[in-house]
């Protein structure tokens, strides 16, 4: 069998490409609080359906609203104060509750909702064997996710944190290493939401680019990459 073409370094990202005419990213958000990704994941995902919808209206209409991730914490919090949610299922809530009641602005506009949201099914390839024996093949990008980036659908994703998460510099591609998890007080391994905002592939490896949550302080103007293979959920908005 003939070896696999080796591809060439490439990226797609949102923030830097026009969709109609429009940026569909807005600025990146500042969690100040721990343990709130899953709002402002949900918030810049219902900001970026709504810039989409303003950019294939006719005539075009701006989306510039910024939406109220205290607004969206308190819904959440009168719903579930009681749940032991962790993880995925914190942002599965919020997007149900996004999709149902919306968001309002921090200015009283709105609200604001998400016509409808849904979990990717994609091939899951196994992490790299600590064991002696050939690697696994390297994940490439879905065809359907790889389509739906390009026609402006930010989505949300999450992925477990590990130790080297933290030391992440601009540009580094993160991997999730299993033998070194980052635990919560009641020893549950961390995870973690981001918007998703295009995809590449660098030196063999498929990554998904992400717009975190930690303002533009972080990463390259609050932009970061993760493996593909280290991706647990992916939800197109």
């Amino acid at each position: 069998m003939a070896p696999e073409a080796k591809v060439s370094d490439t990226e797609f990202n949102l923030k830097d490409e026009l969709y109609h005419g429009k940026c569909m990213v807005p600025p990146p958000r500042n969690q100040l609080k721990e343990g709130t990704c899953f709002i402002q994941t949900s918030c810049t995902c219902t900001e970026s359906q709504n810039k989409r919808q303003g950019a294939l209206a006719n005539p075009q209409e701006d989306f510039e609203v910024t939406l109220s991730d205290k607004h969206l914490f308190e819904q959440y919090k009168k719903e579930h104060q009681d749940s032991n949610h962790t993880g995925f299922t914190r942002l599965l809530k919020t997007l149900e509750i996004t999709e149902r009641d919306g968001i309002i602005g921090t200015k009283g506009e709105g609200p604001f909702k998400i016509s409808s949201f849904e979990e990717k099914e994609y091939i899951h390839y196994a992490k790299p064997s600590r064991c002696r024996k050939a690697p696994d093949p390297p994940p490439k990008i879905p065809q359907g996710v790889q389509k739906l980036l390009r026609l402006g659908h930010v989505m949300a994703g999450t992925f477990n944190i590990s130790k080297n998460y933290k030391k992440l510099k601009p540009g580094d591609i993160y991997v999730y290493d299993d033998l070194r998890p980052e635990r919560s007080k009641n020893l549950r391994t961390c995870s973690h939401a981001v918007s998703i905002v295009g995809y590449g592939c660098r030196g063999g490896v498929w990554y998904y680019v992400f717009q975190n949550s930690y303002g533009e302080g972080w990463g390259q103007k609050g932009i970061g990459r993760v493996a593909m293979s280290s991706v647990t959920h992916l939800v197109q908005v």
